[in-house]
């Protein structure tokens, strides 16, 4: 889950992710649900789903997180699938359905964000030049992966593998 005002209205929304969810014939296609919010809270009235393309077992919204990473004020959604890649819808939300631009990031072969470390993707200036970024931590045995971002942008370009990071059960 990631609560942020998608929409620009005042209000706290909601993205709910269920990688499982089986669209039409594809099982574990996943889906990202926006939940708007309203004076009195959140409301199942009109949620809409992101776009994208169902792929069997892509696991689509294994992870998501929430911010303005292209530094144009609005709320943009970073959404990892379970196979390859990390999606980035700009702000610009509507409740009719409609975002930004998508972006797709596949940094490398190796990364899987099935098994995210840290919990989710995360949003941060990794790298001191006061721009967003975006670390993809991965499973145990996977590098994670830093997508740089520009003062407009996570573009994809410059991705940097950090090495692996090992996690142990608590």
């Amino acid at each position: 889950m990631a609560a942020a005002d998608f929409n620009r209205d005042g209000y706290a929304d909601l993205a709910v992710a269920d990688l499982s969810e089986k669209a039409g014939d594809k099982a574990s296609a996943g889906a990202v649900t926006l939940v708007w919010g309203s004076q009195s809270g959140l409301t199942g009235t009109g949620a809409i789903r992101l776009k994208i393309t169902a792929s069997s077992h892509r696991g689509f919204g294994k992870q998501i997180e929430a911010g303005d990473f292209n530094g144009d004020g609005k709320t943009d959604l970073a959404v990892a699938d379970g196979i390859e890649a990390v999606r980035i819808y700009r702000g610009g939300f509507s409740k009719t359905g409609t975002t930004g631009s998508v972006t797709k990031h596949v940094p490398n072969a190796l990364l899987e964000p099935a098994g995210l470390v840290a919990g989710k993707v995360t949003k941060d200036s990794a790298t001191d030049d006061g721009d967003k970024d975006v670390l993809v931590s991965s499973d145990y045995y996977s590098p994670a992966v830093l997508l740089p971002g520009t003062g407009s942008a996570i573009t994809g370009t410059g991705a940097q593998e950090l090495g692996i990071v090992a996690a142990f059960p608590t």
